[in-house]
């Protein structure tokens, strides 16, 4: 055998065994719930996809896009704690994804934060979410914010002349 097949043989065995350690069976594992998962959002199953990125975020505690999926599932089916809950983990595992501060921001103005939602809204388009969606929520967060801070400052001012009086 020349020594040049040889050593393709003994990568092609090598190959074959690193398939069957744990790591790998652990690897595919995650992949495959999160695969589910992701197709499960496609099609609008939000339980399903909610209980597939469970089943990774098990086998794989550590990855990032499981738990911006089930956030993404959590915020498709309006619960907003449980939805900036997994956002803030996925961000926790990779702080670099745009995509993850914009859903975030959603969830944040959804549950009435309008503040934390610009804060974030901010925060992906400074990462490079260029999308128009982010440039116009931060709009109307911002706009929120602002009618926010001004009934604040006329419930205030009521309060004081109602206290004068």
């Amino acid at each position: 055998m020349r020594p040049r097949f040889r050593w393709i043989a003994l990568i092609i065995v090598a190959l074959l065994l690193l398939a069957r350690t744990p790591f790998a069976i652990k690897v595919r594992r995650y992949q495959s719930h999160a695969d589910r998962g992701f197709a499960a959002l496609k099609d609008e199953d939000y339980d399903l996809a909610i209980s597939e990125f469970t089943q990774a975020i098990n086998v794989g505690p550590r990855m990032a896009n499981a738990y911006d999926g089930r956030g993404y599932a959590w915020l498709s089916k309006h619960n907003y704690a449980a939805a900036i809950t997994d956002f803030n983990e996925a961000i926790r595992f990779d702080p670099k994804c745009a995509e993850t501060y914009d859903n975030r921001g959603i969830a944040h103005f959804n549950a009435g934060e309008p503040e934390a939602a610009v804060d974030d809204f901010t925060e992906a388009i400074r990462l490079g979410h260029i999308e128009w969606k982010s440039w116009a929520s931060r709009g109307r967060a911002l706009d929120k914010l602002r009618k926010y801070r001004g009934n604040q400052r006329l419930l205030s001012s009521d309060s004081a002349r109602a206290a004068r009086k």
